[in-house]
């Protein structure tokens, strides 16, 4: 992690959305890195997507999502945009094929059987923490963070002008 340290260096520990955004930064404040420490918005290329295919009306969307909730399925996004997509019910989207095979397994795991992967090329914004000139320990300790966010990753990077 070294790497990222010096004049200019930084860590971006990167990538998170919805419901992981609170949390992550709750993890990153205990680091007590101050001023040093900001969010950004990054744009994610995908190539899949979890999804419940498209229902008959709103009613049966909103039973769906009401399903997903005692399911304990916490981020999902009922489409009601006028479509081929509405009354679908999307529940996430992955640049890999792999990353949406093992979330769809944990949907399984929680009983959610009508989800389906599917294509989908699109532009997604994510959020990004970057913490400036990191001490070794506060490198090693975002580090430390990846396994309480699955599909996140932590890089050296080059900061820009404060």
């Amino acid at each position: 992690m070294a790497a990222g340290r010096g004049r200019g260096g930084g860590i971006e520990r990167g990538q998170l959305g919805g419901a992981e955004l609170p949390r992550a930064a709750a993890a990153l404040d205990a680091l007590a890195v101050g001023a040093r420490f900001s969010k950004r918005e990054v744009a994610v290329a995908t190539n899949y997507w979890i999804f419940i295919p498209p229902l008959r009306s709103k009613a049966e969307m909103e039973r769906k999502t009401s399903e997903l909730k005692e399911r304990g399925v916490e981020e999902y996004a009922p489409i009601l945009e006028a479509g081929r997509w509405r009354y679908a019910v999307a529940l996430g989207v992955f640049r890999n094929e792999d990353g949406a095979r093992k979330y769809l397994a944990s949907l399984r795991a929680k009983g959610v059987r009508s989800a389906q992967i599917g294509e989908r090329e699109q532009k997604v914004a994510k959020s990004a923490f970057l913490l400036r000139d990191p001490t070794d320990e506060q490198a090693l300790r975002v580090g430390n963070l990846k396994s309480g966010f699955p599909g996140t990753d932590v890089r050296a990077v080059e900061c820009p002008p404060s």
